[in-house]
Formats: structure tokens, C-alpha cells, sequence
């Protein structure tokens, strides 16, 4: 049972602390980029967040479960490149920095439900809905159509900086 007091003084207190903690993150990722796998799996990991919160809000347990085993493939491949994120930016605190991410996108979602109130569980299961019809290799794309895809606060790394970023295939050994 949640507790929030009046509902105008519950959305304002909830809307105050995702303003704080936006803040916080944004000054922690500050100075990073994501090449274009990387922004598909931050962007993945944003929903799973909120079907992770619907599951429990909602008692939708099984439609998550569906989700995960569907798309189980594609978890896994985003999950690599949102570890990869991790790495290229931050060395050896990159789990640390993946830690606060998570449980900040947790709380973002969390607070999205408290806010959408009685809307949100017939919500959700309307995106669970959309979700299990989609082929997986639309899964990507979908995540990046969702409202709060931006939740995570990263930019996409400038052309430039991805063009560097290329692997350059070696040069053929000469022959002697």
C-alpha cells in the first residue's frame, strides 16, 4: 500500500525528488556518449526498468516472464553493450556507475506509476500487450520510441567521435 498523502502534494513531492535525482545522474554522466549499440541498449534497459516495475506493481509476473523469455536473445546482446557503455566509459568503476544507473531508472519508473495512479497498470499491460506481438528484432527500436527513452540521461556520441571510434581493419602483412 503507498502512502502519499493528498494527491497534489504526493505528485509534487515525487515530481521534487525526480527532478533531484535527474540532477544528481545527469552531473554523473556527464561527459559521456553513447556509440549507437550502446544508445539501443540504454534505451532497451530503460523499458525493461518499467516492465520490471509494472510486473510487481501490477502483478504481471507472467507477461515479464513472456517478455524475457521472447526477447532472450536480444536481452543478452543489449545487455553486453550496456556493460560495454559502462567499460568504455568508466574502466574499472563502469559496475559501480552501471549500479547507479539501474537502481535510478528503478526509482524513475517507480515514481512514474505512483504519479499515473489508477491509469497505470491498464497501461502497462496494454505496452505487454504490443510487446509479445513484436518480433524481437523490433525490440530495439520500440525502446527507443518509448516516452521516457531519455531517462537515462546519455547522449549519443557526435558522427565524428563514432567515425574515430571504428575499428580500421589491419593492414595486410607485406610480402617479403
Amino acid at each position: 500500500m503507498r502512502v502519499m498523502g493528498g494527491k497534489t502534494g504526493g505528485f509534487a513531492r515525487i515530481a521534487g525528488l525526480a527532478a533531484a535525482i535527474s540532477t544528481v545522474a545527469g552531473q554523473a554522466w556527464a561527459g559521456t556518449c553513447a556509440l549507437p549499440d550502446e544508445r539501443a541498449a540504454l534505451d532497451t534497459r530503460v523499458l525493461q526498468s518499467e516492465l520490471v516495475v509494472a510486473a510487481l506493481s501490477c502483478q504481471q509476473n507472467d507477461r515479464y516472464n513472456a517478455f524475457v523469455t521472447k526477447f532472450s536473445a536480444a536481452l543478452v546482446y543489449e545487455g553486453m553493450n550496456f556493460r560495454n557503455f559502462f567499460t568504455r566509459n568508466y574502466g574499472p568503476y563502469g559496475e559501480a556507475m552501471m549500479d547507479q544507473l539501474v537502481t535510478r531508472l528503478a526509482n524513475l519508473a517507480e515514481m512514474r506509476s505512483w504519479a499515473l495512479g489508477e491509469t497505470y497498470c491498464p497501461t502497462e499491460a496494454s505496452v505487454f500487450d504490443y510487446l509479445l506481438a513484436l518480433d524481437p528484432s523490433q525490440l530495439p527500436a520500440f525502446a527507443a520510441s518509448r516516452p521516457y527513452v531519455n531517462d537515462h540521461d546519455v547522449e549519443p556520441c557526435p558522427p565524428q567521435y563514432q567515425a574515430a571510434t571504428q575499428q580500421v581493419p589491419p593492414e595486410p602483412a607485406p610480402t617479403p
